[in-house]
């Protein structure tokens, strides 16, 4: 996958060319929302005495702020049981009707949008992610094209976590570092830092990675209430572990524990926890309970609602390095394969939307949005 650009430059160069074609659209779409509420007023101010308009209006839109209210919250619960097919079942549904109802769902509309990016996140779907954010950057600046850094800190540290996703490291860099300078009173800095050490790492500079980490450590220390926050410390917990720093990732690990079976936490954050914890009792030369851990870890993701091959194939070639470290070659090539297999998989399902998105992009389609119908459509 290291070796595959899913998303190469002309591709990201046409998903910002058909954001920024969307921007006339969304002016006219403002326009008549303006004229629209202009009519209103002046029928208001023209029928004065007769209050069933006004009346009638305000109704309309409490019940729009309720349904789309209903419709947000449910899709959030269906979030949090990790369903991750249903969420797309319910997902189209959601964003029409927030979308129809705008400016009155502006709240709802941006929770839709974090669980259709979370969705993506644990599904690994890192690939579309970018697409998503490639055209939504351009509708938001028109000028964009695609090159430099997001205005807005959610879309650009989005965007860096697809790449991240993508094991694009030094292109996320790029955003990370000037996301880093420039957010620091932002909710987000504490996520940011902590991608910024965790690119710095994959790239084989773990003291860059930990300077960063000890510079901030208060900000480090700080639990905010996102689920990031997890997948964060188990950055540090890495970096522990690449500086064989035993005991202190063992701590770092036994503060994690209690998420580690909790049906509530994503199975994603909870195979990479005894993945790490694989790694963890293998320096500790206890071979059997390491090789326990990622044997859960396979577990985890098979039972699942909804199956990530990213994932499953991250674990076992985790699995076969670990077999092969051991001693163990026949079987760890065994692993090795099946990890092959699932990798391929998951590779096939990218490719087969990004082609449906090129061929969206090809149509000139009016509505950016049936962009993202179409990936919940092929979820």
């Amino acid at each position: 996958m290291e070796n595959l650009e899913l998303v190469d430059a002309q591709f990201a160069y046409d998903l910002a060319a058909f954001g920024q074609s969307q921007f006339s659209y969304k002016i006219k779409s403002g326009a008549v929302a303006f004229g629209s509420g202009a009519f209103v007023g002046f029928l208001f101010a023209f029928m004065d005495q007769n209050m069933v308009l006004f009346d009638l209006s305000v109704f309309f839109i409490l019940l729009s702020i309720a349904y789309t209210t209903n419709l947000s919250m449910s899709l959030v619960k269906t979030f949090s049981l990790h369903d991750y097919d249903q969420v797309w079942r319910e997902f189209n549904k959601a964003l029409f009707w927030c979308k129809a109802w705008a400016p009155f769902s502006y709240l709802q509309l941006k929770l839709v949008t974090l669980v259709q990016n979370e969705t993506l996140i644990n599904q690994g779907r890192f690939a579309e992610l970018e697409a998503v954010t490639r055209v939504q950057w351009a509708l938001d600046e028109r000028e964009a094209l695609g090159r430099g850094v997001p205005r807005k800190v959610e879309l650009a540290n989005v965007l860096a976590i697809s790449l991240m996703g993508q094991r694009k490291f030094d292109q996320a860099l790029e955003i990370l570092e000037q996301l880093s300078k420039t957010t620091k009173k932002n909710y987000l800095h504490r996520g940011i830092l902590h991608s910024l050490a965790y690119c710095y790492m994959e790239l084989g500079q773990d003291e860059k990675a930990n300077k960063i980490l000890e510079d901030n450590e208060e900000i480090m220390n700080a639990k905010p209430a996102l689920n990031g926050t997890l997948y964060q410390d188990l950055v540090r917990v890495r970096l522990e572990l690449l500086r064989k720093n035993i005991d202190s990732a063992q701590e770092r690990l036994t503060a994690l524990s209690t998420y580690s079976r909790n049906a509530k936490v994503s199975p994603e954050f909870r195979a990479h926890y005894f993945r790490t914890l694989s790694l963890l009792r293998e320096m500790q030369d206890r071979k059997e309970e390491a090789e326990l851990h990622l044997q859960t870890a396979i577990d985890i993701i098979r039972s699942a609602p909804s199956l990530n091959f990213l994932s499953l194939s991250e674990t076992y070639r985790e699995y076969a390095r670990f077999l092969e470290r051991s001693g163990n070659e026949e079987l760890a090539l065994c692993m090795a394969n099946q990890s092959a297999d699932f990798e391929n998989d998951y590779l096939q399902k990218q490719l087969a939307r990004l082609d449906d998105i090129r061929r969206l992009i090809a149509r000139k389609s009016r509505h950016p949005i049936s962009m993202v119908r179409l990936l919940c459509e092929s979820a």
